[in-house]
């Protein structure tokens, strides 16, 4: 910045010789002040200038010096939590790993049903007869019904023990599980509590190969409480393509849902839960089982609002239903 001087004396490099001027003190102390004017609000602008520059230029030090200090990492809400992780850093990307240690525990649980078929010449005949012979003789067989998912969570001394939705198996002739390395075993239903909508579905062990023994694990169940907004990976049997993982976040917690005429306390989620997803796991970050994955919403004007049972909640009951000599 400038320095301004107004010493008197200046004038005399202009020129200004006071010998050749009328001697009027008034007139020249008064060319004096107006002179001055100018130069002093420059300085006085130049000054404030200044000052205001500084001032911003420490505010943007100081919001940046916050900035740096204090962002978060940025996150998904399938992440698991890193247990060396700060504070800040909530949700990690990468879910492979879970993923990995789980499908060897995840089965789908495919169900069969009886059907009539007489045939239609033996329809035809009794038809053409008039009713006078005798109607065909019922001829049954077992086809596919429907397909779901369970999650192989213990075993005894003669069978593996899966969890799963009742609903997926309900009013089956009889099921079969195929495990992750595509093997399939006929399986029933051991135990049930069709009002909270989980059973139980064993495999004899002796029906299952060395080979697929070494492909399959068992999976941990949740005995903590879970919190909205923990991240969730859910692994099922979609569609019945096959095995496959989608990921997302507990959206709340103790939902009171009515389903064929019960009411149950699930937890809502933002993952997807589609047909053949049912009673497959819902996971943490530790790769437990906090939900059996039960149903979803779907209303067209409805997105993102699917539901599992919680399995802090029904603990026991699982244990019960499982058996005393089952070990975990």
């Amino acid at each position: 910045m400038n320095d301004y001087n107004f010493n008197d004396n200046n004038f005399n490099d202009y020129n200004f010789h006071q010998e050749n001027q009328p001697q009027n003190p008034e007139r020249k102390t008064q060319s004096r002040k107006k002179n001055r004017r100018p130069l002093r609000t420059l300085g006085i602008c130049a000054l404030s200038v200044a000052v205001l520059l500084s001032c911003t230029l420490s505010l943007v030090a100081i919001n940046k010096s916050k900035t740096s200090n204090n962002t978060p990492i940025a996150a998904t809400a399938s992440q698991p939590v890193s247990a060396s992780a700060s504070d800040s850093a909530i949700l990690l990307t990468d879910v492979s790993d879970i993923v990995k240690a789980a499908m060897p525990s995840v089965v789908s649980i495919t169900s069969r049903a009886l059907v009539s078929n007489y045939g239609m010449d033996d329809i035809l005949r009794y038809i053409m007869g008039g009713g006078k012979r005798s109607m065909p003789e019922e001829k049954t067989e077992e086809v596919e019904s429907g397909i779901g998912s369970g999650t192989i969570v213990g075993y005894n001394d003669k069978e593996l023990l899966i969890l799963t939705s009742y609903h997926v198996v309900e009013g089956c002739s009889s099921l079969y599980v195929t495990f992750n390395d595509n093997a399939s075993v006929d399986g029933y239903i051991k135990s049930k509590a069709e009002d909270k909508d989980i059973a139980i579905v064993a495999v004899p062990l002796d029906d299952i190969t060395e080979e697929t023994r070494k492909n399959i694990a068992v999976a941990k169940l949740c005995e903590d409480d879970v919190e909205v907004g923990d991240g969730i990976v859910i692994i099922g049997n979609a569609l019945g393509y096959g095995q496959s993982a989608i990921t997302g976040i507990i959206s709340a917690a103790g939902r009171e849902i009515t389903t064929d005429n019960k009411t149950m306390s699930l937890l809502q989620t933002d993952a997807a839960i589609n047909s053949g997803n049912s009673g497959g796991c819902m996971l943490n970050a530790k790769g437990e089982i906090v939900g059996i994955s039960e149903a979803k919403i779907t209303d067209a004007s409805v997105e993102g609002m699917c539901y599992a049972i919680p399995i802090k909640e029904n603990l026991d009951l699982i244990h019960e239903l499982m058996g005393a000599d089952s070990l975990l």
